[in-house]
């Protein structure tokens, strides 16, 4: 197996952003109307996402497998006007493929704990920001206008403030663990086909 990534590796990586891109806008719209269930869509995404992400991990096996959705989900998020997302979708991308690079992608372990951490990215970047950085968030959402209906922001800080804020990311880390295990399972004879079982 080559080392180095090759244009096949790049058209899947690329379609699997695509993908990743497109459940998030979907998951974000759906659970919105709600702000209480809006706190929990980045576990349902991450959830979902885990076959996945196992899939493309285990079929490309290269350096940068993690890295490079990573950053392309930071940069489209990013273009939305989503700073945070940008900054910690690479950041956190990056510490994810420190960790699976560190045996060459050979680890399933490692290989779930990176996408732990990407997940925790995402989270740092969408939810954390509500009761982090209130004030901010505030001015982000409402686009600095004044006069601005502010009763769903407000409803969502609220609730980002009360004991859902840190269930949503306790949710996030066990939806996570479920989802790659999932995917392990669905993807047993890849895994073992790499040597991973």
């Amino acid at each position: 197996m080559k080392n180095t990534l090759e244009i096949k590796d790049f058209v899947l990586m690329g379609i699997f952003s695509a993908l990743m891109f497109a459940l998030m806008m979907f998951l974000m719209m759906v659970t919105g109307i709600t702000p209480a269930v809006y706190l929990f869509y980045p576990a349902i995404f991450s959830f979902i996402c885990a076959p996945l992400y196992m899939l493309l991990a285990v079929k490309i096996r290269k350096k940068g497998t993690f890295l490079i959705p990573s950053v392309i989900m930071g940069i489209l998020l990013g273009l939305m006007g989503a700073q945070t997302l940008l900054i910690t979708m690479i950041v956190f991308g990056i510490i994810a493929e420190i960790i699976v690079s560190l045996d060459g992608y050979k680890s399933y372990k490692k290989m779930v704990l990176a996408y732990l951490v990407l997940m925790i990215g995402f989270y740092a970047g969408d939810i954390a920001p509500i009761y982090v950085f209130t004030d901010w968030y505030i001015k982000q959402a409402t686009g600095g206008v004044t006069g601005t209906d502010m009763s769903y922001v407000n409803t969502l800080v609220d609730v980002a403030r009360s004991y859902l804020g840190i269930t949503s990311a306790v949710a996030l880390v066990i939806a996570s663990l479920l989802g790659a295990a999932v995917g392990k399972k669905i993807l047993r004879k890849h895994f073992e086909k790499a040597g991973m079982i």
